[in-house]
């Protein structure tokens, strides 16, 4: 199971447009929790323009203790460290690329 997220904007018709996505494994669930990521609801409907700093402290607390978050790599393989520190460099990058979006989600 996983979770995708993307970034969005409400152009005034029928539906908002939909620009940017991203998806990650439930698997990366404790480390992110570990690194302050919040709950994966929380950020439905969040605008970018305040997500994008709250997922860069959370890549800058992956990379700063790298031997620490490691040791919460699942055991079955699905996902790992480097993979979320990516997701959430990532994601950060977009937010702060299109601050007007909001964060929609799949959960």
């Amino acid at each position: 199971m996983s979770a995708t997220y993307w970034l969005q904007l409400d152009v005034g018709g029928p539906e908002p447009v939909i620009f940017w996505d991203c998806n990650i494994t439930y698997n990366l669930g404790k480390m992110l929790r570990a690194a302050g990521f919040p709950a994966w609801e929380a950020l439905r409907g969040a605008p970018a323009s305040e997500t994008g700093g709250m997922l860069a402290k959370v890549a800058d607390t992956l990379e700063g203790n790298p031997d620490h978050f490691k040791t919460f790599n699942p055991p079955n393989g699905w996902g790992d460290y480097d993979g979320c520190v990516r997701w959430v460099q990532d994601f950060a990058d977009a937010c702060a690329s299109y601050p007007r979006a909001t964060i929609g989600a799949s959960l």
